[in-house]
């Protein structure tokens, strides 16, 4: 990870890059793209409901995605990007799922 991507980060705190350093970097597979695009909606999902990135990070879906024993890195990375994503944008993904053939434009 390097660039664009690693910049993306410098949203959190010192604190808090840490904590997703720690917590959530050796538990997922993500791409450069989907950390830029991780990185702004978790930003964002902390100012719409005034919480800190750990309280996000310790909901119970994205926990369960990070625990999954189940699943491989890249799946484990997948599956919590599509879960950020339908917590940042929870209308747009009941418009997704009601109607698959729209795709990804979207977002």
């Amino acid at each position: 990870m390097e660039g664009k991507s690693l910049r993306s980060l410098k949203r959190f705190s010192e604190e808090e890059q840490s904590f997703f350093a720690e917590r959530v970097f050796p538990r997922v597979h993500l791409t450069a793209n989907q950390l830029i695009r991780l990185a702004e909606w978790l930003s964002d999902l902390k100012k719409l409901k005034k919480t800190t990135l750990e309280s996000l990070v310790q909901e119970g879906s994205i926990q369960e995605i990070l625990s999954n024993p189940r699943l491989d890195l890249r799946a484990r990375g997948e599956k919590l990007f599509e879960q950020v994503r339908s917590l940042r944008f929870p209308n747009v993904t009941r418009s997704l799922k009601s109607h698959p053939s729209s795709g990804e434009s979207l977002l």
